[in-house]
C-alpha cells in the first residue's frame, strides 16, 4: 500500500472521529480508540484527564450532557507514519450549541497518536487544547 493511501487512512480516522462525536454515536467514538494498548486524551480542561475507556466513557457523557450539539471542522490536517505507529496534528473549529446558542472555539489545535491494533488504526492518545489568550503574537509565554 502507498504511504499516501496509509496517510488517508489515519487522517480519515480523525474525521471519524469528528462525525462520532457530532452524531453523538457513543459506541463510534469508543471503537476508535485503543482496547488493548494504553490509551489517553486530554481536554482543553484542567479536569478533562482520561487515561482509561472508562474514564473517556465519562467525559464523552460529560460532553453531550452539557450541550445539545457539537460540530468538529478540522483544517490544516498534518500526518506522518512509522512502521506501526502514526500522528496527526491539526486545527479545528468547534462549535457548540449550548442552551440553544451557538459557542464556537475558532481554533482548538488537536494532536493525536495512532497505533495498529489488531490490523486497525486506533488513538492510543488524543490532546485538544487552547492556545493561550493572553501569548501575544511573537512572544514565547504568556502574559509577556
Amino acid at each position: 500500500m502507498k504511504a499516501w493511501s496509509n496517510k488517508q487512512e489515519i487522517e480519515n480516522k480523525l474525521q471519524q472521529f469528528a462525525d462520532n462525536y457530532a452524531k453523538r454515536n457513543f459506541q463510534g467514538v469508543l471503537n476508535l480508540f485503543c482496547k488493548t494498548q494504553p490509551m489517553m486524551l486530554l481536554g482543553t480542561g484542567e479536569d478533562e484527564w482520561c487515561d482509561s475507556l472508562v474514564a473517556l466513557e465519562q467525559q464523552i457523557t460529560r460532553d453531550w450532557s452539557q450541550s445539545e450539539h457539537i460540530h468538529i471542522d478540522l483544517r490544516s490536517i498534518t500526518s506522518h507514519i512509522n512502521s506501526n505507529t502514526a500522528w496527526i496534528c491539526a486545527d479545528s473549529t468547534i462549535t457548540v450549541t449550548i442552551n440553544n446558542e451557538k459557542v464556537i472555539y475558532p481554533s482548538i489545535r488537536n494532536t493525536h497518536v495512532l497505533i495498529k491494533e489488531n490490523g486497525d488504526w486506533r488513538f492510543a492518545l488524543s490532546h485538544w487544547s487552547l492556545p493561550a489568550s493572553d501569548q501575544r503574537q511573537g512572544r514565547s509565554f504568556p502574559g509577556q
